[in-house]
Order: structure tokens, then sequence, then C-alpha cells
């Protein structure tokens, strides 16, 4: 059992066994495009994440939490037990669509979907997400995806104009992300859907807050051997706006429009410039 799997089910075990947080205290995928039309990924990295320290933890908090808390400031991740807001260090990675690839994931670590993505962590996503766990949420659901009863006429399915299936959003406890940083102009905190606008009609997304899922694990072959892994870490992949139903990231678009075909591109009004150092803001709404 890997180190994460089981700080991962540990949290799991914890957040269920308790009746409330610590005291005091949210597929199918386009391939990636030719190397020639990438663009490179920015030079200014997020900052070293040793420079991040770590938040106490609650009193009597387990030592397995208390090691990953340390671990994840490692990292650049704090957890604020107090206020239940988890902030992580991090990069954008696009202030422009690439290579007219859309928006599809707001931010994703750099074995994801970086050349359709926002911004970019260090952090490993299964103790990003034990952290969600140790705040007391429990994974809710991703878009679903009902068969209609009856069915629309098939000449209406194929022209476009009816669909085969109804897409339920996804459910469950709904997490506020805002992005936070400094230029020539001060500090800045915007929420994360300031920052992204519709391609069609250049609005700003409704700043409707994600519903955190939890990703999953899931039996893959690695090598020779079946093995059991976190998807979020094999991914790379932590806030989408792409519904696709798997239920890979931690956290999904709070409405159902990301399985609806919707494009997405950087608001480049409000965006920091691709390279600038940022922090991700996860705020916990109560329930």
């Amino acid at each position: 059992m890997s180190r994460s799997f089981a700080l991962t089910v540990l949290a799991l075990v914890l957040s269920l066994a308790l009746p409330a947080p610590f005291p005091g205290t949210a597929q199918e995928q386009a391939e990636p495009p030719p190397p020639e039309e990438q663009e490179t990924a920015p030079a200014d990295e997020p900052a070293a994440a040793s420079a991040t320290v770590a938040l106490p933890v609650p009193d009597g908090a387990p030592e397995e939490i208390v090691t990953l808390i340390r671990e994840l400031a490692e990292e650049g991740v704090t957890v604020d037990f107090a206020n239940r807001v988890i902030e992580v260090r991090g990069v954008i990675l696009l202030d422009r669509m690439n290579a007219g690839y859309p928006i599809e994931y707001l931010i994703v670590t750099e074995g994801g979907f970086t050349h359709e993505a926002l911004g970019m962590v260090r952090a490993t996503p299964s103790k990003l997400n034990a952290a969600f766990l140790a705040l007391g949420l429990s994974p809710g659901s991703t878009v679903q995806f009902v068969k209609k009863d009856p069915p629309p006429p098939a000449e209406q399915i194929i022209s476009g104009e009816a669909r085969e299936f109804d897409a339920i959003p996804p459910a469950g406890s709904v997490v506020d992300v805002a992005v936070r940083w400094e230029d020539d102009a001060g500090e800045h905190l915007r929420p994360i859907e300031d920052l992204i606008v519709y391609i069609t009609n250049g609005q700003a997304l409704p700043r409707r807050g994600f519903v955190y899922v939890g990703s999953r694990f899931s039996r893959m072959v690695m090598g020779t051997e079946r093995v059991e892994k976190f998807v979020a870490d094999v991914e790379g992949n932590i806030v989408s706006l792409y519904l696709s139903g798997a239920g890979s990231c931690l956290l999904d678009m709070n409405s159902a429009e990301g399985a609806e075909a919707y494009l997405y591109d950087v608001n480049t009004r409000l965006c920091p410039e691709r390279g600038t150092k940022v922090s991700f803001v996860f705020s916990l709404r109560d329930p």
C-alpha cells in the first residue's frame, strides 16, 4: 500500500468517524496537441514549496494528520482548520487559449492536461484530497447521464435538436475557489470563475463554486502488474470544467453545463500573465 493511499484512507475513516470537523474549524478527454502546436511551459514555475509554513492542527489530532499537514506544507499547501480553508501555491499556465484548445480544467499538476488548463500546482492530489476529508467533507457524485424515457425521435437526435440522455449535475459539498496574486497594482483576490469566459459571448462564468467529488481509486495496469491507484494522481487533473461522468478530479463544475459542450476561454482582461505565481484558495461553504 502506497503512503498517499494510506493517508487518504486514514483521512476518510477519520471524517466518517467524526460527527463534525475538528473543533474550531467538493473520461473522455482530448488528446494533447502535437509537440509543434504546444506552447512551452512557463519558465516561472511555482516557488519552492519548502517556503510554506504548516499551520497548527487542532489539539488531539492523530499523529497521521499532523504528518499529512507537514507533508502538504512541503508541497506548498496550508490547511486552516479554524476557517476551513485550504491554500495551494501554484502558477498561471495560460492567459489565453493554447493552440485553439478551449479551457477544460482549472487546476492541474505537471502530469495533467496542461495544454488546456488555467493553472498548475505541485501538490499531490491524493494528499490534497486527504486534507478535504480531514476538514470533514464527504465525496459527492459527479455528473450522471440518464436515458430519456421515452427517447426523442431518432431524426431529432441525428440532427442535434434533441439528446438521448439528460445530464444530472454533480451533487455534494460546494467549495469556492479563488485566486490570489500580486502585481504592480497590488494584491488581488478573485473568484476563479471571474478568470474564465464563455467563448460564445465573452461573459464570465457564474460564481457557482465547485462540487467536491474526491476523485476515486481504480485498478490499472502499471508495467506487468495490476495495481490500485488514485486516479487524480495518475491523470494529474484537480478541478474540472469538462464533465465526462468519470469522476476523476477532486472538484467538478457545480452545473451540468460542463457536459453540454460549452466552450471556455481565459478572461484576458482579468487573468494574471502566464507564469505569474499565485495561490489557489479553497473555501468550504457552510452545509
